[in-house]
């Protein structure tokens, strides 16, 4: 059975890196079929990127091999690994970029130490060419997970907020935008208990009741409604929400208040 290998990064197509992974893959594994998810990670941006990696990997068949390189850290100390998580395998830099698709504690996870497995002499700059594509390629050949690397315990992960309850409201923050300009925010389907009868405040900016779709709006206008991640995002339609906030949360998060709607006596 042909091996599926996806590809994610922030290198753009621009240049021939993505080709040059891609040429790696196949020649350990000539009949692999490689798919890219997205080149178009903002770069360096590793939540992004573990967001996208979550998003589009968990629609893939089971044992596809993902790898996934936003990878600031190259060359550094930080470690090149494997994670086996939920029916799938995850390589790339030991940066939390794995980690939301393959969180701490829930699958089994090796340091990629087998200088054979990588591509002889191994740029300090491109290690998503020579070793997690090598890696990959060769995984796609039949090799097991257990033949790529020690077996470790534990690896980084981005930690996200969660929403919290507040009597009758929730309280949450935006975690990032897309490349239309929606906002993503924290509140996931699980907090709304099936109840999608709220009023929805972004920051000080009254968005109104939570929608079904972008088509109960005009043009131009904000719209709040449960996305097909399975989040509560915030938009303008045929606009740019996110052109009026700053989405870097390490400046400030934007703030999310979701109250139930009053009942009319």
């Amino acid at each position: 059975m042909r091996r599926i290998v996806t590809l994610l990064t922030d290198f753009g197509t621009a240049d021939g890196f993505v080709g040059a992974m891609k040429g790696v893959v196949l020649s350990r594994a000539p009949d692999a079929r490689v798919i890219d998810l997205t080149h178009e990670i903002p770069p360096h941006d590793v939540r992004c990127g573990a967001w996208a990696l979550r998003e589009a990997s968990r629609t893939f068949p089971v044992n596809t091999i993902h790898v996934a390189v936003v990878d600031p850290g190259v060359g550094t100390e930080r470690r090149p690994i494997l994670v086996a998580s939920r029916g799938q395998l995850y390589v790339g830099p030991d940066n939390g970029l794995l980690s939301l698709a393959a969180p701490r504690g829930d699958g089994d996870a090796f340091l990629l130490d087998q200088p054979a497995l990588h591509r002889q002499e191994a740029s300090r700059t491109f290690h998503g060419r020579d070793i997690f594509a090598s890696v990959a390629g060769h995984l796609a050949a039949g090799l097991s997970k257990e033949s790529c690397g020690t077996p470790i315990s534990t690896w980084d992960c981005i930690e996200e907020p969660r929403p919290r309850k507040r009597g009758d409201s929730i309280l949450g923050e935006v975690l990032h935008s897309d490349r239309f300009g929606n906002l993503v925010t924290n509140i996931d389907r699980d907090a709304l208990q099936g109840d999608e009868d709220w009023e929805v405040t972004l920051a000080e900016r009254s968005v109104g009741p939570l929608r079904r779709t972008f088509g109960e709006v005009g043009p131009g206008e904000w719209v709040a409604y449960l996305g097909s991640g399975g989040f509560v995002e915030v938009a303008v339609r045929e606009g740019q929400a996110a052109s009026f906030f700053s989405t870097d949360a390490s400046v400030a998060p934007v703030s999310v208040t979701l109250c139930r709607k009053a009942v009319k006596s």
